[in-house]
């Protein structure tokens, strides 16, 4: 969870591994629907991690803006992430 303008709520987004998963980056004008980058890209700035930026955000959020509004599309995105990565690995193998 990164910080608004008063307080650190901004807004979120997945990190895996040294990657950072962001699939709400369009409301900063990126047109891509999943942004990926690199967990220390300077434009993400940490506040907040794991249950307590869960807990932050289900208590503070609007509900279309929840991540447990979206659970099934988190667990999508994440299954494809460990696939992409074990797939990675295997080539690194080869």
């Amino acid at each position: 969870m990164a910080p608004s303008k008063k307080k650190p709520s901004g807004h979120c987004w997945i990190e895996f591994g040294d990657n950072i998963v962001d699939v709400t980056a369009t409301q900063f004008g990126l047109t891509k629907r999943v942004f990926l980058s690199v967990a220390d890209d300077f434009r993400y700035q940490r506040v907040m991690k794991n249950d307590t930026a869960l807990k932050a955000i289900e208590e503070n959020w609007p509900d279309e803006q929840r991540p447990s509004t979206y659970k099934e599309d988190i667990v999508l995105i994440y299954k494809t992430m460990v696939d992409v990565v074990n797939v990675t690995k295997g080539m690194q193998n080869e």
